[in-house]
C-alpha cells in the first residue's frame, strides 16, 4: 500500500521501479555502461522534485504553521561505500523554527541526471525525519544531492550525501572565528534571523585567503568538511555564505542539539570530537584540521589529529603544540604544500 499524502510524481516513480526492479541501486554512465566504483562523481544538477502539493495533511493543525514560511534544513552525511546511510532533515516553519510534527516527507536522491524517489518518512515530535537507506540502494562513490519534500504543501530542502571509500583523506574546517573574522558572527547571525528577514541579514566577513585555502585543499584532492557549532537553523544561511564566498565544495555539519552549540569542551568541543571519532571509525583519515577556539584544540586533540597538521588562528594558535596561523590564512597559503595527494578514488573530470 502506498503511503498517503505522496505526490503524483512519487507514485509514478514507484511504478517505474516496479517495472524495472534492477533500476534501484544500479549506477551507469551516460552510455549505459556500469560505472567504476572508484570514480568520484558529483550528482547535484537534477532539479528538485516538483508537482502540485497533495494538500493531504495528517493533521489539520499542521496548516496553521505553514503561513510563517518554510525553515527546513537537511543534514549533510558522509558515509563509507558499501554501508547503509541515514538521511536526516529537520522540517519547521518560521524563523522561530516551529516543528512540523507527524507529517509525511518524501526523500529523493540525485543519481547523476536522474532524480530517484527513495521513500517517505514521518516527522517525529521535533519535526525530524531519519531515513535509513540500505547499502544496495546507496549510490556509488561521489557527492549526491538529497531532496526532502513535505507531502502536504510541496515545500522542501536539500542536503548532500558523500559516499567515500575507506582511507579517504579529509580536511576539516571550523567556520566562525576560523573562516570568518570573529566568533561573534554567530551571535550576529542569530540576532539578524530573529529580528530581520533573513535576506536582509549582514554577511559575515571572511578572513583573508580563507576561501583560497579551502579551494587549495580541494584541488590537492582532499574532501573538505565544514564542522561548525552553528545550530541547524542556520544551515541554509551557512550554505549561502559558503557559496557566496567561493569556498570549496564540501560537507556541512551543524549542531543538531542546543547543547552541542554551547562554547565549552563539554558542549561544542565534545560534539565535534564525537563526530570526528565517528568518521575515523568509518575508516576515514583526518589529515588536516583548522580552527580558532580552545574547543577546536580540544576536539582535534581528542580525535587524535596530528598537532603538526592542526592549524589554529587567533589567540589560541600554538596551544598544545598546534600550528599558529595568526589572523589570516595568507602566510599559510603561501607556504603550504600544493602537491596532489593520493585518494582511493579518481575524480570525474
Amino acid at each position: 500500500m502506498l503511503r498517503p499524502g505522496l505526490s503524483a510524481l512519487a507514485v509514478l516513480c514507484l511504478a517505474c521501479s516496479a517495472l524495472d526492479p534492477g533500476a534501484q541501486g544500479r549506477e551507469v554512465d551516460p552510455a549505459g555502461r556500469p560505472r567504476d566504483q572508484t570514480l568520484f562523481q558529483v550528482c547535484e544538477d537534477s532539479p528538485p522534485p516538483s508537482g502540485i502539493a497533495t494538500d493531504q495533511w495528517r493533521h489539520w493543525a499542521s496548516t496553521l504553521i505553514t503561513w510563517a514560511g518554510p525553515w527546513h534544513s537537511g543534514q549533510d552525511v558522509i558515509t563509507v561505500a558499501g554501508a547503509d546511510a541515514v538521511l536526516r532533515a529537520k522540517l519547521a516553519y518560521g524563523v522561530l523554527s516551529k516543528d512540523l510534527e507527524d507529517e509525511w516527507v518524501e526523500v529523493w536522491i540525485d543519481r547523476c541526471g536522474q532524480l530517484e524517489w527513495l521513500d517517505a518518512a514521518r516527522t517525529d515530535a521535533d519535526g525530524r525525519v531519519a531515513l535509513t537507506v540500505e547499502a544496495d540502494r546507496v549510490p556509488l562513490v561521489g557527492r549526491h544531492r538529497v531532496h526532502f519534500r513535505v507531502a502536504g504543501d510541496g515545500t522542501g530542502n536539500w542536503a548532500t550525501l558523500h559516499v567515500l571509500p575507506p582511507a579517504t583523506k579529509l580536511a576539516v574546517f571550523d567556520i566562525d572565528g576560523t573562516l570568518t573574522t570573529s566568533d561573534w558572527e554567530l551571535v550576529e547571525d542569530l540576532a539578524s534571523d530573529v529580528f530581520n528577514p533573513i535576506r536582509h541579514g549582514a554577511s559575515p566577513q571572511a578572513r583573508a585567503a580563507a576561501a583560497d585555502t579551502t579551494r587549495a585543499r580541494d584541488e590537492q584532492g582532499y574532501v573538505v568538511v565544514y564542522l561548525t557549532g552553528r545550530p541547524y537553523s542556520l544551515t541554509g544561511r551557512t550554505r549561502d555564505w559558503l557559496r557566496d564566498q567561493a569556498m570549496a565544495p564540501g560537507a556541512l555539519v551543524t549542531a543538531q542539539r542546543s547543547a552541542d552549540a554551547l562554547p565549552f569542551e563539554s558542549g561544542v568541543g565534545a560534539y565535534k570530537a564525537d563526530y570526528l571519532a565517528d568518521l575515523e571509525l568509518l575508516g576515514f583519515t583526518i589529515e588536516l584540521a583548522y580552527g580558532n577556539a580552545a574547543t577546536d584544540v580540544f576536539a582535534y586533540d581528542e580525535a587524535g589529529i596530528d598537532v603538526a597538521s592542526t592549524f589554529i588562528l587567533g589567540r589560541h594558535g600554538g596551544e598544545n603544540g598546534t600550528v599558529a596561523l595568526g589572523d589570516s590564512f595568507e602566510s599559510h597559503l603561501a607556504t603550504a604544500s600544493k602537491d596532489a595527494i593520493e585518494q582511493p578514488f579518481e575524480r570525474d573530470e
